[in-house]
Formats: structure tokens, C-alpha cells, sequence
């Protein structure tokens, strides 16, 4: 999919006819929408959904944001799903591979949300969330559009796949559900107003998003011990955020980790310098002072056990 600014939803409509739906008639297209979409159902006519951007699609509030490329890192994706979700390493097999990208956002107190970008045929879907393997389905209540959540005894999270392009996950799967329906910019031209201003800052979805179809990227906005967490030492910086960039490393089931400090006071870099250099020793890491608020740590290796342990505390 190509990259898009932001976490704007990918137009498909042309902008000269989007206008049509601008000034007085904006007011009367909402206040319809409920009916349309009523109307739509009812007459069993199926409804082209735009494709929403998966990070459009998690909390602009998330403490921590995860970005991954599925296709350059299914081993370690397949290994999370297992993990996170509890799935056998036979399903995640089938699954991974109909990912393209996926997004894992935490709120800070271990509840998470995930977007996934890909190809997911609604037959697959039905087999795949069926009653024989334990799944039950309910309609969406808080949004217009029924949509369908899928619940399991036997997995933490709600499952929704609103379009055939979109999987989503979460413990509430319904807040993500109203971001993907104010997306849809055919149905409501100005958004909904419970959703469409809590979205991730711009240049954080550009940090995440240039990552060159390879790299998994990071982002804390609230980081906490979160580098501690990373490294397996405490230390206390002031940081106002921190991200990262994680590469195949030519060692099995294990990265290439380079992480980027900004501090909250640049008085104290230098000294945040020295105490890194010696609190993280004997490890090889190249610590280098980028500006007066940002320390750039590299030549850092972290297995997939080191990542998950930390990603399943954020």
C-alpha cells in the first residue's frame, strides 16, 4: 500500500465530487446516514467501505506504537501471534502470510490495540471465527453500521474485519470500530465527532511509515521505564520520548535494535551521555550525542523473547 501523511484514510473518491456533499447538504447527509445505511442492509446490497490507513485506527493517545511490515518479518510476527493472542503456531502460519502491515498500540496499562493491513477473504473469515472453533459473534451496538465482533473464551481480545482489507483487535474492539466508520468520508464527510480528532501527531506516523518496507519502528510518547525495560537496567533520564528502529539481525530470531532518546531538559545531555556509556557496559553499544536533546544509541541486539517481554509490559 502506498505511504500516506499522517493517518489520513486513502481517498478513492475524486475531490470535485466529494464537494457535492459540502456546505448546507453536509448537515442533511449526516443526519441520514443512519437510514442509508439501514437502507443498505436491509436491501442486502453489499457496501463498499474506503480503506483506512491502520495507524488512522489505534488511540492518538496510545502511550506506545509498534509498526511492522509483515512480509520482511513473518518469523517474528508468527512468533508474536502466539504470544499475544494465544494462537497455535499452525493457525498464525495461515494467517501471517495475508498481512501486510500491522500496528500495535498500548494505552500504558497493558491493554493494547492492533490494525492489520491486508487480504483477508470474507470465507476465510467466517472459517476462521466460526462457533465449531469456539467463537461467538455479536453485532456492533455503538456504531451505525452493524459490523461483526468476534469473542472467545479461550483469547483476550475482540476481533472485527470491517472490510476485507482490515483485521482489527482489541479488548474493546468497538472504539476502533467507530474510528474506521468516521474514516469513511463517503458516509460522513466531516468524520464523527467522538472520533475524528483523537488521532496519532503527524510526524509520528511519518517516522513510523518511512521504514522503507523493511525495518520494524516504535514510537513512546509516554516512555516511562520503558527504556529500562529495553536494556534491562534502570535509568533515569527525563525522556521526554523515545523510538526505535529494529532490523533482521544475521543471528536467528534476533534484531538489530538503534534507539533515539529525546530528553526533557538539554542541560543534562552530556551527562546523560556518561552515565549511559557506563550503565550500559559491557554491552557494545555506540552511544552518540545527535543535538542538545537527542542521544541516538546503536549496535544493540535484542531477541525476539527480549522484544516481546518488553512489548507485553507497555
Amino acid at each position: 500500500m502506498q505511504k500516506h501523511k499522517g493517518v489520513r484514510p486513502v481517498q478513492k473518491t475524486n475531490p470535485e465530487k466529494a464537494s457535492v456533499f459540502g456546505g448546507r447538504l453536509r448537515g442533511v447527509f449526516s443526519a441520514c446516514a443512519f437510514f442509508s445505511a439501514v437502507f443498505l442492509f436491509s436491501c442486502k446490497s453489499p457496501v463498499q467501505f474506503e480503506q483506512v490507513e491502520p495507524l488512522a485506527l489505534v488511540s492518538g493517545d496510545s502511550s506506545m506504537v509498534v509498526y511492522i511490515p509483515v512480509s520482511e518479518n513473518s518469523v517474528f510476527v508468527e512468533y508474536a501471534a502466539a504470544e499475544l493472542f494465544g494462537l497455535s503456531k499452525e493457525n498464525a502460519r495461515t494467517i501471517v502470510p495475508r498481512m501486510e502491515n500491522l500496528v500495535l498500540a498500548s494505552d500504558g496499562s497493558g491493554k493494547i490495540q492492533v490494525a492489520v493491513e491486508g487480504n483477508f477473504p470474507k470465507a476465510g473469515i467466517k472459517m476462521a471465527f466460526s462457533e465449531k472453533k469456539g467463537w461467538n459473534t455479536e453485532t456492533s451496538k455503538d456504531t451505525v453500521f452493524p459490523f461483526s465482533v468476534y469473542s472467545s473464551k479461550e483469547v483476550p481480545v475482540q476481533f472485527a474485519v470491517p472490510d476485507s482489507k482490515t483485521v482489527l483487535a482489541s479488548d474493546d474492539v468497538s472504539k476502533m470500530l467507530l474510528r474506521y466508520e468516521a474514516c469513511q468520508t463517503v458516509f460522513f464527510p466531516d468524520g464523527t465527532e467522538k472520533n475524528k480528532e483523537n488521532l496519532l501527531k503527524t510526524e509520528i506516523c511519518d517516522f513510523l511509515t518511512d521504514n522503507g518496507g523493511v525495518q520494524i519502528r516504535f514510537y513512546a510518547q509516554t516512555p516511562g521505564d520503558l527504556f529500562g525495560k529495553i536494556v534491562g537496567k534502570s535509568i533515569n533520564l527525563g525522556l521526554n520520548s523515545l523510538s526505535g528502529i529494529l532490523e533482521k539481525s544475521k543471528a536467528g530470531e534476533k534484531f538489530a535494535l538503534t534507539l533515539n532518546l529525546e530528553l526533557s531538559n538539554s542541560a543534562v545531555a552530556k551527562a546523560a551521555v556518561k552515565m549511559l556509556k557506563i550503565a550500559l557496559f559491557p554491552l557494545p553499544a555506540k552511544i552518540v550525542q545527535k543535538n542538545s536533546i537527542q542521544i541516538q544509541i546503536s549496535d544493540i541486539s535484542l531477541s525476539y523473547a527480549q522484544l516481546m517481554n518488553f512489548l507485553c509490559k507497555i
